[in-house]
């Protein structure tokens, strides 16, 4: 508890890389479906 009141910001900068980058794989398959789809149509 110590570490996280002296360093406020570190475990909220963590957890949005962390979102960031689950976002990104999201945002990528994402992409991939639409891709997909767009190619079953044609």
């Amino acid at each position: 508890m110590v570490l996280h009141s002296s360093h406020p910001h570190h475990t909220t900068q963590q957890n949005g890389v962390a979102a960031e980058k689950k976002n990104t794989i999201l945002f990528f398959f994402h992409q991939q479906n639409i891709h997909d789809e767009q190619n079953m149509k044609t």
